[in-house]
């Protein structure tokens, strides 16, 4: 075909056009194309929206946390020994004591003649028992079963007020109440106060020596393999919400305790710092971080990045805006974060809290979290 028809059938094209398609069809063709182009360009730039972190060099801290309360090492709950009327008061709640300091008595006049009537029993019981043993000399193998029954009564008569007369020795000796140790006087019974009768079932006052305070956290047995005496411990109390007191375990127990919940566990005593201004109070609850093991200058990445199959582990990377599943080898764990051995370097976006849509080559539209 010379070159002269070419153009004269191209120039014949628009008439064709016209003829065929009216002018409402060609605005329709245009929308359509218009439509695509979006959805082509659109589709380009989409992808599944997801949170990377990047995988940074750091210190990372290995460890385990377990609640408790304060206590004290030195406490110790002053009950009266018997019931009785308050004869004498000689502290009042707040107070300092020394080792030894006498604290509050009853009045002895009651708890006295007792003693003295015990003792006045003991006297009788045990002449009467030396009058039978001499009445039966030399009858060792001759006694009869009467003589046996007079003796045997007599004896466990005379050993009955032998003890009730301990008893009331011990009670009044015990009316006045001594400080066991230096410390203070922590708390009082309602309506202590003198002229007050009480009763030797509940106690008087507690006294504490505030220096000897320490938290009291409790572990399963899971953990408690973990733990050992001067152990590095982090200490945050709820009453220091903006401090962390770093100490160390004092004891471990040897044998597990019944928990308030029914359960089983070893207490563990975690020391507190110098007690200045009495800061730290019995009843304070907090936690106790236990420091297992630290690395500095290693490779981390969120533990939410992780995730296992067929006990391999792996991570969702990126790449080209694909996600690509990369598998790695980790090593110590603090709370948030986990160490990476290998399979990872620095600067490399991990996505974190995949989708179980994410597969291979899955094209990803992502925002960093760090």
């Amino acid at each position: 075909m010379s070159k002269k028809k070419l153009i004269t059938k191209i120039k014949k094209v628009p008439r064709w056009l016209k003829r065929h398609l009216n002018k409402k069809r060609l605005i329709v063709i245009g929308i359509i194309t218009f439509l695509v182009l979006i959805k082509l360009i659109s589709s380009a730039k989409s992808g599944l929206k997801v949170e990377v972190a990047e995988v940074k060099k750091g210190d990372l801290i290995e460890s385990f946390s377990s609640s408790g309360e304060v206590t004290a090492e030195k406490l110790a709950y002053m009950y009266f020994p018997t019931a009785g009327k308050v004869a004498w008061l000689g502290v009042s709640e707040g107070d300092k004591v020394k080792k030894y300091q006498a604290l509050a008595s009853l009045d002895k006049t009651a708890l006295d003649a007792a003693y003295q009537q015990a003792q006045n029993m003991v006297r009788k019981y045990s002449a009467t028992v030396d009058n039978i043993h001499d009445s039966l000399k030399n009858k060792d193998s001759s006694e009869t079963f009467a003589e046996r029954d007079i003796r045997t009564s007599a004896e466990a008569t005379n050993d009955y007020y032998y003890n009730a007369l301990r008893t009331a020795e011990y009670n009044l000796q015990n009316a006045t109440l001594i400080a066991p140790f230096d410390g203070i006087i922590s708390s009082f019974a309602t309506g202590l106060s003198v002229g007050a009768n009480v009763l030797g079932t509940s106690p008087a006052f507690i006294a504490v020596d505030p220096q000897t305070v320490y938290l009291k956290a409790e572990v399963d047995e899971s953990d408690v393999t973990k733990i050992f005496p001067g152990q590095e411990v982090q200490v945050e109390l709820d009453a220091f919400p903006s401090e962390t007191f770093t100490t160390k375990v004092k004891t471990v127990d040897f044998v597990n305790s019944v928990t308030s919940s029914g359960g089983k566990a070893y207490k563990i005593a975690v020391e507190l710092p110098e007690n200045k201004e009495l800061r730290f109070k019995l009843g304070m609850n907090g936690d106790a971080r236990f420091i297992l093991s630290k690395k500095e200058n290693i490779l981390t990445i969120p533990q939410t990045a992780i995730f296992e199959e067929e006990e391999k582990t792996y991570v969702w990377g990126i790449k080209n805006h694909k996600a690509v599943k990369k598998e790695i080898k980790i090593g110590i764990s603090s709370l948030d974060e986990t160490e990476v051995i290998s399979g990872l370097s620095v600067g490399e976006k991990t996505i974190i809290n995949a989708s179980t849509k994410i597969k291979e080559g899955t094209k990803i539209k992502y925002v960093s979290s760090n």
